[in-house]
């Protein structure tokens, strides 16, 4: 029994020698695999960490961009704020210069219908007027017909002077010099002037006397006066109603003539009968503006119908 035991043992020991050794051989084969797949895994961590490394690089890179971008964000921001700013201010001044555009549209519309208002009144003035002119022009025209013989024998002048149509006596033919009394000649020409005027419905007229400046102004000033109340007083006499017809002495402050040579001191002395405007007739509101008595007297043109000149 003793003789078998150690054999026993021995096989033991070699059963669990050989035992040993596949055991370490299969141990060493799965630390192989293990390190095997260690370094694998330790291959992939490197793999994994550069490129993590790589990604991490460019998340730098990438921030720093978004970084910079944030500033020139944050600098357009600042400057889109102050121009808002601006913009508001601007606004307020487009509002208030558009408040003041309000105010003068308004003005402009009231001024533009006053302006209607005036033009309306200027133009049914201009009608009036040209009313007015049209029977002047028509009383010149008759007074140029009806004193043909007059004129040719140059004792009047028929014209219109500064638009006012006028008769204009030579004094030659109605006074001696110096005289105030009409002469045999000049009754004769103031009756016929009268036998022309006197029909003439709703016409006024001013008899005008004039000297020239040879003598004493004084003296002068009432020559002129008495030769005009003498043809006043004759045209009276002759069927001129009276309140149709005034006198005035101008002496010889309203020359048409130099008085420095005889020529021209002649022209100058003379008798004009005037046809006075009618202003009454214009009917128009009162312009501060304007003259109607300049207005309606301004010539659009001069007439002359006459003698031979040197009357």
């Amino acid at each position: 029994m003793l003789r078998g035991r150690p054999q026993l043992i021995v096989l033991v020991i070699c059963l669990y020698g050989s035992g040993c050794l596949m055991l370490e051989s299969t141990h060493r084969q799965e630390l192989e695999a293990l390190a095997a797949r260690h370094r694998t895994e330790l291959e992939n961590a490197d793999r994994l960490r550069t490129k993590l490394a790589l990604e991490l690089e460019n998340c730098r890179h990438r921030l720093t961009a978004a970084n910079a971008r944030v500033e020139t964000l944050d600098a357009l921001t600042a400057r889109v704020q102050k121009e808002l700013v601006d913009t508001s201010k601007s606004a307020a001044v487009l509002e208030s210069e558009l408040d003041e555009c309000r105010q003068e549209w308004l003005l402009q519309e009231m001024e533009k219908g006053e302006l209607s208002q005036d033009l309306q009144a200027t133009l049914e003035r201009s009608r009036r007027l040209e009313r007015l002119l049209a029977e002047r022009e028509a009383v010149f025209n008759d007074l140029v017909r009806s004193l043909k013989a007059m004129r040719d024998a140059g004792t009047v002048r028929v014209e219109i002077v500064h638009g006012l149509l006028l008769v204009r006596l030579n004094e030659r033919v109605l006074f001696d010099v110096n005289e105030a009394r009409l002469k045999a000649d000049g009754k004769k020409a103031v009756a016929e002037l009268t036998a022309a005027i006197r029909n003439l419905p709703g016409r006024r007229w001013q008899i005008a006397g004039h000297t020239d400046a040879t003598g004493p102004p004084d003296f002068n000033w009432r020559l002129s006066m008495e030769r005009a109340l003498s043809v006043l007083i004759y045209m009276i006499e002759e069927g001129m109603p009276p309140d149709r017809i005034s006198a005035a002495g101008f002496g010889p402050y309203q020359p048409i003539a130099p008085n420095d040579t005889p020529e021209g001191r002649a022209l100058n002395r003379r008798i004009d009968v005037i046809l006075v405007p009618d202003f009454g007739a214009l009917e128009l509101p009162a312009n501060p503006g304007v003259d109607p008595e300049s207005s309606a007297t301004e010539p659009s043109k001069e007439h002359h119908a006459g003698g031979p000149s040197g009357e």
